[in-house]
């Protein structure tokens, strides 16, 4: 304690467990200075003693607060290949999440005071996706260093498949440049996450369905692809072709079958003589048991 004004030093105390602290005094106006190792050093305004009176210092100059000493907390950021990330935003929360503060950093470091305490410190990037909280503990007086590696940036897509009356398709196959990412669920939706930034080809199929195929550019937030799938008409092709295929053969077996049996018919008749049908030659008949040829008599007639 000091006398004011001049600061006449007048006497020193230390605090009890539970911050009180009594001076003896004379008459005559005073300022305290508190110090404690680890805290910055608090210095009151000034305050008047009486003859006989108790001064509460509580209720003369409110609630005496010492604040902690800060640290330093410094924070380098760099891509994964080491390169330093020129300009970065080092957002530092306090344990329990609560943001505390956001440093831009300059030639790929932050630096800034804290108070003693333990942080969780995370940095992002214009084309890079926000690393993981770091914890680290803040010590009065001293310097708390931390190395931050961004990972590049990725874009998701979101893909809703719907019939052509807007009911939403479920097992429909989803391809991403080409290979099969998935199928849609019960809603006609499937979510593609993790992909590289820039355009990407989305291609939808399903049974009994035509096909839609779409170029998508995949940014940090979900793109949305909202495809409407018709009925494939290919059936009715089939249908089509079946049935010519059918006709063509009744043709086929009709007009050959008559063309073969006219040939028939020509080919079993003799061939005309003068205009005179010669009938066919017939083969000799040789007698097998009964009575022999010459007991059998023919009565000619005279012509």
């Amino acid at each position: 304690m000091k006398r004011y004004p001049g600061e006449e030093f007048v006497d020193t105390k230390t605090s009890d467990r539970i911050g009180q602290f009594t001076f003896d005094a004379l008459p005559g106006s005073y300022i305290v200075t508190i110090s404690k190792a680890g805290y910055d050093a608090y210095t009151s305004s000034s305050f008047s003693v009486q003859s006989q009176q108790t001064v509460n210092l509580q209720s003369v100059l409110g609630n005496i607060v010492l604040n902690a000493l800060k640290g330093t907390l410094t924070v380098s950021v760099k891509n994964e290949a080491g390169s330093v990330i020129n300009t970065a935003t080092v957002n530092i929360r306090s344990s329990t999440g609560t943001l505390v503060r956001s440093v831009s950093t300059v030639n790929g470091t932050a630096t800034t005071q804290l108070a003693p305490g333990a942080y969780r410190v995370s940095a992002v990037s214009s084309g890079y996706a926000e690393s993981l909280q770091q914890t680290t503990n803040i010590t009065s007086n001293q310097t708390s260093s931390l190395s931050i590696t961004l990972a590049p940036a990725t874009g998701s897509i979101r893909v809703v498949a719907k019939d052509a009356d807007g009911a939403p398709l479920a097992g429909a196959e989803v391809y991403l440049d080409g290979q099969l990412s998935g199928i849609t669920d019960e809603n006609g939706e499937l979510l593609l996450t993790g992909l590289k930034l820039g355009e990407h080809t989305v291609r939808v199929t399903k049974g009994g369905y035509t096909a839609i195929e779409q170029q998508v550019t995949a940014g940090e937030t979900a793109s949305v692809v909202d495809t409407t799938l018709p009925k494939s008409r290919l059936w009715i092709y089939v249908a089509i072709g079946l049935v010519l295929l059918a006709l063509a053969a009744l043709i086929y077996y009709f007009f050959f079958r008559g063309k073969g049996g006219s040939t028939k018919q020509q080919t079993s008749k003799m061939p005309a003589l003068g205009g005179r049908t010669v009938a066919p030659k017939l083969r000799p008949h040789r007698h097998k048991g009964g009575l022999p040829p010459s007991s059998i008599r023919v009565k000619k007639k005279n012509l």
